[in-house]
Formats: structure tokens, sequence, C-alpha cells
């Protein structure tokens, strides 16, 4: 059964772990990334997540909620899907 995770109440300053990110999204696929040819013909953005590398001096990779299409590396698919403003919900590591 699918649920839809709001964004928390308080902001992060920094990202969260990915642990939590698999508790609170349940990933599909071992949170597998799926390149954009992979992608369903109609998917429903709050299933999916982009990793991108917004730090290239490191070897740390991020989740954003959505369809983002600058340094992007590809999309993971979650059961449970994110809910509100995208822009709400803190950065998770991959």
């Amino acid at each position: 059964m699918s649920k839809t995770v709001m964004p928390p109440q308080r902001p992060y300053t920094r990202a969260r772990s990915r642990r939590i990110f698999n508790q609170l999204f349940s990933p599909r696929e071992n949170g597998r990334l799926h390149e954009v040819d992979e992608l369903p013909t109609e998917p429903d953005e709050h299933h999916w997540w982009t990793a991108v590398d917004l730090a290239p001096d490191t070897n740390s990779l991020y989740l954003l909620p959505g369809f983002r299409l600058v340094n992007r590396l590809g999309f993971v698919e979650t059961t449970h899907a994110w809910g509100g403003d995208a822009d709400q919900h803190p950065l998770y590591l991959y």
C-alpha cells in the first residue's frame, strides 16, 4: 500500500541519510538508478527522485524529489510518494 510522505515540519540544513530515505520512501529495485529511456511513458513524478551530483569534488550524490534536468545522473523510483512542494523536502544522500 502506497502512502504519501509530506515534507518535514522543520527545515534541514544538511542532507538526510540514505537510511532515513529508505525508511520513509521505500525505494523500488533497491534504489537502482534508471536512465531517461527506462522511465514509464507517463510516470507519476511523486514516486520519482532525481540523483544529482551537487558537489563534484566529493563522492556524495544527492536525491531531489521529482524530475530534474541539471546535473542529473539518473532517477530512483519509490513505493511511497512525496507530497507537498518539492522544494520543501530536504536533500537525501544517495
